[in-house]
């Protein structure tokens, strides 16, 4: 047991400890392997006892019968039967005398180890190891070992491609099948082979597998091996006899693949090579790829290993998530990881996860904004189809660009109601211009900005546009019946963060306007003609834009208008994690609507996106204002307001939110992880870390160091990529230390160039932080 769970540090490793059936849900998504193609969840092996199975292919939608179009739970593969002398065995009905699994989050893998008897005394010890390899994205893997610790006996192992599941709807309860089994059969009674096309898109995926069987020196064995295929399965068992005390291994390798992205066919000798080699090899190359995402992306913390250990888990998940993007697909809210929000994608990605991988893995932001850009035709028409011009980003997205918010939704107590977000929650457009700016401002990548980013920011606009309406009285223009961040409130008038970015929107696409004009001739032109725009218009957004109706109160700013006229309530009670105990009267999110209780952060996740735009003072007021009747029921909020407490530097409520958010998931705090991961928490906490603790901002083209550290952390190290440089951040209690080295593969965005140097600005003062020279800045005590 030791030397499978051999780490050189505890803080890489996720354990499940003792057989605890009532949490199988909350491990399965914890414990779900991803490679950002595949996801599968983590359910337990060899007992019946299990929350939901799930296996998920980036971009695989479809909706037959379900309510909206969703994410498919394609087949399972990860399955096995043991047979002790044609006795099956099910964990459940035997003595679990131990009952582990980890997670080792710096390698990717998944081992598990238990030791089991049964009545007559026989002990069996399984222990096994998974992987969905970064390596090759259609790879996924596992081996299970088998020691009969007091017997000998015949043993069966049987497996199958399962092409009988289906997706069940978390409020109603209903199944629906997504898909039917268009073929499953044996190849040389050694490989499975299962194909299945969706129902309405007629999506082909492909799932074959491989199975082997080795002795305790690694020798592969000659036993009997039988396949068959039954009805929507196929099934493969290897027959062997197992000496007392001896491990035998086990191993499945299973190869899938989509029409969305076909790169061969399954008749290659390649793909059958690939399924041939031994579970050892495949480790090695997808730890390898591993280690290599792993030098960019962590980050070490030295102090307190509760935080640093759930830190890594956020990143780890954003790593899996992110590894083979193709611009063909995008992260959705609940990852790839379970059925919840139907796998769609939300403002999640661009506001909370992308800025991880705008500094850490230039490509991969690339190719998701590239989602968004491929999909702009279906935003022009989801404007078109409200009246307005331009081009209008859904709240919530499938496959294709068009919206896919449900319009009927149950609350938590089965009340139905009329969902509105995604009507009215209209900010997501300007989110996703807002994205494709701050990866430009981070990378350099002028090409991609000014031609994707470009038309992209300057079709957004014209949405907005063509969204203001003019108000006589006040002689200035609004954006009326909206949803703001705080999902609480609808039908708003004039929400503070929907206007703000709607003016940031209008005034950067005026700016890029010109650009393109004096500097991209070409570019401009074919933008021009496609978005039918000219100088005039452009100079009438300016204007509509400097008369929009925004706050610019110096005191607490008004979310959006008679904000203030709502009855106040002060949230008083907190759990014992931290979490908000709301009073009595509210059920449901509809008894919000009168009362200035929030969902998450609004005005000040503006102020968090723009925080150069405010002062310390504004938002100091605002933070204090609105942290004590934020309801924290958004996952997506704990981080925000961990950033703004570090800002004003209120650092006991800072350290408590960064808690909350790094453990979202871990400690399950919202109570429905279940159903899936909750990505946009795990991009939170990166930036907690990296822009609150770490303290790095770019302002005006220069690197803006203010870290703050809580009293328990001696140390924090980060690495960001800035203009095609990877920058190294050590902060200690008296000293940062900066170095700037050359990019690797992962982060160069193709920007060009890359400068040698950096001006660096910390306590007050400016530095030159040179290539390949540390630069040391004392801390003032």
């Amino acid at each position: 047991m030791d030397n499978i769970f051999k780490t050189a540090d505890k803080n890489w490793l996720l354990a499940e400890d003792g057989y605890k059936p009532s949490e199988s849900g909350h491990y399965e998504t914890l414990f779900t392997l991803s490679n950002g193609y595949i996801g599968i969840r983590g359910v337990k092996d060899l007992c019946k006892t299990f929350f939901r199975k799930g296996t998920f292919i980036a971009g695989a939608y479809d909706k037959s019968d379900a309510q909206v179009i969703e994410l498919v739970n394609c087949p399972d593969f990860f399955n096995y039967d043991i047979f002790i002398e044609n006795v099956k065995l099910d964990m459940e009905e035997l003595d679990i005398l131990c009952y582990k699994r980890i997670l080792d989050m710096k390698k990717a893998v998944l081992h598990s180890y238990s030791e089991l008897a049964g009545k007559d005394g026989k002990r069996i010890e399984i222990r096994t190891s998974k992987l969905v390899s970064i390596a090759n994205k259609h790879i996924s893997a596992f081996s299970a070992g088998i020691k009969c610790i007091n017997f000998s006996a015949d043993i069966r192992i049987a497996t199958a491609i399962d092409g009988n599941t289906v997706n069940i709807d978390s409020q109603s309860n209903q199944a629906v099948r997504h898909y039917k089994v268009s073929e499953a059969a044996i190849i040389n009674n050694k490989i499975s082979a299962l194909k299945i096309n969706t129902k309405d898109k007629n999506t082909e995926m492909d799932f074959l597998s491989n199975i082997s069987v080795h002795n305790s020196t690694n020798t592969k064995m000659e036993v009997l091996y039988e396949g068959d295929s039954k009805g929507n399965m196929v099934i493969q068992a290897a027959d062997f006899f197992a000496e007392q005390g001896k491990e035998y291994v086990f191993e499945k390798v299973i190869y899938s693949q989509s029409s969305l992205n076909k790169e061969q066919k399954l008749c290659d000798c390649t793909l059958y090579e690939a399924i041939s080699r031994p579970f050892l090899q495949h480790l090695s190359e997808h730890a390898a790829s591993m280690e290599q995402k792993w030098k960019v992306s962590d980050i070490i913390i030295c102090g307190d290993d509760r935080i640093q250990a759930a830190l890594r888990f956020n990143i780890f998940s954003l790593i899996m998530l992110g590894a083979n993007l193709d611009g063909s697909t995008n992260i959705g809210a609940k990852g790839l990881h379970g059925e919840g929000y139907k796998g769609h994608v939300f403002w999640d990605t661009e506001i909370f996860m992308l800025p991880f991988y705008i500094y850490n893995d230039a490509k991969a932001a690339k190719k998701l904004l590239l989602y968004r850009y491929n999909r702009l035709q279906d935003a022009r028409q989801n404007a078109l189809e409200k009246g307005f011009e331009g081009a209008k980003f859904p709240w919530e997205s499938a496959d294709d660009g068009r919206e896919v918010t449900p319009e009927i939704i149950f609350l938590p107590d089965g009340t139905p109601t009329r969902c509105w977000t995604g009507d009215e929650e209209i900010h997501v457009t300007g989110d996703i211009a807002f994205a494709f700016y701050e990866y430009y401002r981070i990378t350099g990548d002028k090409d991609f900005y000014y031609s994707c980013g470009a038309e992209v920011i300057l079709e957004t606009a014209k949405y907005w546009e063509s969204r203001l309406l003019y108000n006589s009285n006040t002689e200035g223009f609004e954006i009326k019946a909206v949803i703001g961040p705080d999902e609480f409130h609808i039908h708003v008038d004039n929400n503070f963060y929907t206007n703000y970015m709607a003016r940031w929107n209008l005034c950067t696409a005026a700016e890029i306007w010109e650009q393109l004009r004096d500097l991209y001739p070409d570019k401009f032109e074919k933008i021009k003609a496609r978005a039918g725009l000219t100088d005039e218009k452009i100079k009438g957004w300016l204007k509509k834009a400097n008369m929009l109706s925004i706050s610019k109160s110096e005191g607490v700013v008004e979310q959006f208008d008679n904000f203030f006229k709502l009855k106040d309530c002060v949230i008083t009670e907190y759990r014992h994690d931290g979490m908000p105990i709301l009073p009595h009267m509210f059920k449901n999110e509809l008894d919000f609507k009168e009362y200035q209780l929030i969902k998450q952060p609004d005005v000040v996740m503006i102020m968090h996106l723009f925080n150069h735009e405010f002062t310390y003072e504004q938002k100091r007021i605002n933070y204090e204002y609105y942290e004590k009747r934020t309801t924290h029921i958004s996952s997506l909020s704990p981080s925000i307001c961990c950033l703004m407490g570090i800002d004003i530097r209120d650092t006991a409520m800072a350290g408590k939110y960064f808690d909350l958010a790094a453990n979202t998931d871990i400690d399950d705090n919202q109570g429905n992880t279940e159903h899936g991961i909750h990505a946009a928490s795990l991009g939170g906490a990166w930036q907690a870390a990296v822009f609150g603790f770490g303290g790095f901002r770019i302002k005006n083209g220069v690197i803006h160091l203010a870290p703050w550290l809580p009293d328990t952390w001696r140390q924090l190290e980060y690495n960001v990529c800035w203009q095609g440089r990877l920058v190294q951040v050590k902060v200690t209690k008296d000293c940062i230390t900066v170095r700037i080295n050359d990019s690797t593969d992962m982060l160069q965005a193709d920007n060009g160039s890359k400068a040698c140097g950096f001006k660096v600005v910390a306590g007050g003062k400016e530095y030159l932080a040179e290539a390949g020279m540390e630069t040391r800045i004392e801390l003032k005590n």
